[in-house]
């Protein structure tokens, strides 16, 4: 069994190079050819390119990915009292051409002692953009394993702009599954809005030096928006598909506790006695709405595209649970 390392992988099939413009589709993706001697060989759209490796393919697709955070903070606060507020901006650049992710982070945390009372008081909200979320997985819309499988000397600028002059995807390969990196960066969408709000609040109070009781709740909701659009022309969905979802989810959590720490002298020594007991009720809300419409009715890459077919789904799932424990120690 002979087996052909990296250095020596390049398009063809058997020991042979593409002689026609139907084999260098049918070898699109297959790295089994002749020894790289530079001569003149056809490629996917009928061009004669040297037949030897491309330098720095990686580069001429991937980007440097830079990602910046700034952070500003106020604190402030007295003997018994403290209050905190801060807000986070991150910026994140993928190193897939036009994926990115933006995030807002706002904070604010109070706490305070007055009296036999205790309280802690936070509240965090989150917004998140994401906009042309890479897929992964398998090969269909997928630019990152198009790149990995690339034979060496097909140079990925080659297969720029990604589209050709009807609209339609630039297809190297006889394979439809193996779609263009530069028809996913250019044509594809997948992009979502999430926006979460993050609330709690501690209290307690002290009944005597050695018992308490305390309530604590606790909020976390969010809604989800994603919009995943697979553009008409695309080689293994020619009429295209969009799909619109929303989730919106809502969770609670409540408990209180009585709690109890003594702390007895005998003749063997000290001896501390720590209890507590309780309940807690969860609560949670989940309404998801979604759409998904197919065969796109005007051709072309439309910013609102308006599919023939359609169908949508909806749901409202809800649950709550209490529990009630009484442990010691």
């Amino acid at each position: 069994m002979a087996f052909q390392t990296t250095r020596h992988l390049r398009q063809g099939s058997q020991g042979k190079k593409p002689v026609t413009q139907a084999e260098a589709l049918q070898f699109g993706l297959s790295s089994w050819g002749a020894k790289l001697d530079g001569s003149p060989v056809i490629q996917f759209d009928g061009v004669a390119r040297p037949y030897r490796a491309v330098n720095r393919r990686l580069e001429d697709f991937y980007r440097t990915g830079l990602s910046a955070r700034n952070t500003l903070s106020i604190y402030g606060g007295q003997e018994n009292a403290a209050v905190y507020f801060s807000v986070t901006q991150l910026n994140a650049q993928s190193i897939v051409p036009g994926s990115g992710l933006q995030r807002t982070s706002l904070t604010l945390r109070g706490t305070a002692t007055l009296g036999r009372f205790t309280v802690d008081a936070k509240a965090n909200y989150v917004n998140e953009l994401a906009d042309d979320r890479a897929r992964l997985s398998d090969s269909p819309g997928n630019a990152n394993w198009t790149i990995a499988f690339l034979p060496p000397n097909v140079d990925p600028n080659t297969l720029k702009p990604g589209y050709t002059e009807e609209g339609t995807e630039l297809q190297f390969s006889d394979n439809i599954y193996a779609t263009n990196p530069w028809w996913v960066v250019n044509r594809f969408q997948s992009d979502d809005d999430k926006d979460r709000l993050i609330g709690a609040l501690d209290v307690e109070y002290r009944l005597t030096d050695w018992l308490a009781i305390e309530g604590r709740t606790g909020l976390d909701w969010y809604t989800l928006r994603r919009r995943s659009v697979t553009p008409w022309g695309t080689a293994y969905r020619p009429g295209g598909d969009l799909s619109e979802n929303e989730w919106r989810v809502l969770e609670s959590n409540t408990d209180v506790l009585l709690k109890a720490r003594h702390q007895l002298t005998t003749s063997l020594g000290r001896l501390d006695l720590n209890a507590y007991g309780g309940g807690s009720v969860r609560w949670r809300q989940t309404e998801m709405l979604g759409a998904f419409g197919s065969e796109f009715k005007v051709p072309g890459s439309s910013p609102s595209p308006t599919p023939a077919i359609s169908r949508h789904s909806t749901t409202f799932p809800k649950s709550r649970s209490t529990r009630f424990t009484v442990p010691w120690r």
